[in-house]
């Protein structure tokens, strides 16, 4: 990844099975600090609830896991008719550090913004 362009933004896709992202993948990706944007595909709502709370944990939520992510955009998409199956498409942005502080050149970033995590 260190001989990657400077101009080039790497992007992590994932599309888990049924049961979400294993433990130690969640782990790799929150790790790995070049990866800016995720693109997470899912067949389970179940389980993208889960791997999305790993993924954005902060500070103490996912403690050693590596700056969280924080989705940006979501679509679901029906491509199963008259059946219970939905396929999600959720893409993130990495944070700007553990606290989950988002990076204010983001185009996402809003200053007016204001969270209530109580």
């Amino acid at each position: 990844m260190a001989s990657l362009p400077s101009s080039t933004i790497p992007v992590a896709i994932i599309d888990p099975p049924r049961g979400g992202i294993h433990g130690s993948v969640l782990k790799a990706i929150r790790a790995c600090k070049p990866i800016e944007h995720l693109i997470y595909i899912s067949c389970s709502p179940l389980s993208l609830s889960a791997d999305i709370c790993s993924l954005c944990a902060v500070r103490g939520g996912c403690s050693g896991c590596g700056i969280p992510f924080m989705p940006i955009a979501l679509s679901c998409f029906d491509i199963f008719p008259d059946t219970e199956h939905v396929e999600t498409v959720v893409v993130f942005e990495r944070c700007n550090d553990e606290d989950g502080n988002v990076n204010p050149k983001s185009k996402y970033y809003r200053a007016d913004a204001v969270i209530d995590g109580a």
